[in-house]
């Protein structure tokens, strides 16, 4: 049987969907599916102070899902304060396992210097991997934007690293 949250992970329903009390179970057993799925549910219910202990927590067990939302909380300074910092280090955690989301959010704060230093060639490297990743219109134009931006050689440098993260399975991408 599936949770909720792997329901929403995996983008669909293959099995069954466990309902909200044995989701919590879940989760307080430590699972971070299950952690990320709790969290969504205390949103539906807009109770955002329990959303955001158990996605606090789903982050920190590696939930690629929960950092992406974390990461979106602090860049967009919904609910908690501002903070680009915090924005980047939750969307590389999660950029790095294959969220393309994250992949795209990471891409426009390198782009825009916001938590992080302007890196044009970062920027591109992470709107390729979304772009790859399946957020195809956006980060595809998004990539294109950038590479006008560059020169013959730091897009040739780009295209490089680029490929040696994607090869690396996201773990050599700077």
């Amino acid at each position: 049987m599936l949770s909720f949250a792997a329901v929403l992970t995996s983008g669909g329903v293959v099995g069954q969907v466990l309902g909200f009390e044995e989701t919590k179970a879940l989760a307080e057993q430590g699972g971070a599916d299950d952690q990320f799925g709790l969290g969504v549910a205390y949103i539906v219910q807009d109770n955002f102070p329990e959303a955001w202990k158990w996605m606090s927590l789903a982050a920190n067990n590696g939930s690629a899902p929960a950092q992406t939302f974390m990461g979106s909380m602090y860049d967009n300074g919904e609910e908690v304060p501002e903070n680009n910092a915090e924005a980047v280090k939750w969307y590389k955690l999660a950029a790095v396992q294959g969220n393309s989301l994250a992949q795209f959010s990471l891409g426009a704060m390198y782009a825009n210097g916001e938590g992080i230093r302007s890196n044009l060639i970062l920027s591109y490297v992470w709107f390729t991997m979304a772009f790859n990743r399946g957020a195809t219109d956006v980060a595809g134009e998004a990539r294109d934007l950038i590479t006008k931006a560059l020169t013959p050689e730091q897009l040739a440098r780009a295209q490089e690293i680029a490929t040696r993260c994607f090869e690396s399975d996201y773990q050599d991408c700077e």
